[in-house]
């Protein structure tokens, strides 16, 4: 079992799992991460299908114009995410009903769950090489927040509690 000073590592795992309540999650990650963080809620609800699901990672990450609607446009942009203006600040997505996510389409749910595991790495990494592009690693985490704990129990993240 993990407690949330985990999301303000820049080191594995990247993804989570938790039953605890989603309001008290999203507050108390906001509350506790140092330096603040950017913390991006995804209504699990509104990704059901394909076409819900990148409507809901457009609006909610911003994602630029030329998103390709694809998994790999995913983790091009999300290990980017340069127009948020982070700044160093860690990157916390929750997934509230995470279980309505892709409903059905466990291989498209396993591709979102590698995108955002490479992110985490991604972002887990200094880049100095003397350029604009130059930054400190940054913590970039995924909870994903169940309501059934049979859906909770398919999945084997690590759990995270709020306490």
């Amino acid at each position: 079992m993990n407690d949330l000073s985990v999301l303000s590592a820049t080191r594995k795992p990247w993804v989570f799992q938790t039953l605890d309540s989603f309001d008290e999650l999203v507050t108390q990650v906001e509350a506790r991460m140092p330096n603040g963080a950017h913390v991006v809620v995804l209504q699990g609800n509104a990704m059901r299908s394909l076409d819900e699901f990148y409507n809901e990672l457009i609006e909610k990450l911003s994602l630029p114009d030329y998103f390709g609607r694809n998994l790999n446009a995913l983790d091009e942009c999300v290990t980017d995410l340069e127009w948020l203006g982070l700044d160093g600040q860690p990157v916390v997505v929750v997934v509230r009903d995470a279980g309505a996510v892709l409903q059905g389409d466990h291989e498209g749910f396993e591709g979102f769950i590698d995108v955002m595991q490479n992110a985490g790495e991604e972002w887990s990494n200094a880049v100095t090489e003397g350029s604009e592009w130059d930054r400190p690693a940054v913590p970039f985490h995924v909870v994903l927040n169940f309501r059934e704990l049979q859906a909770f129990k398919a999945h084997d993240f690590p759990h995270l509690k709020i306490s």
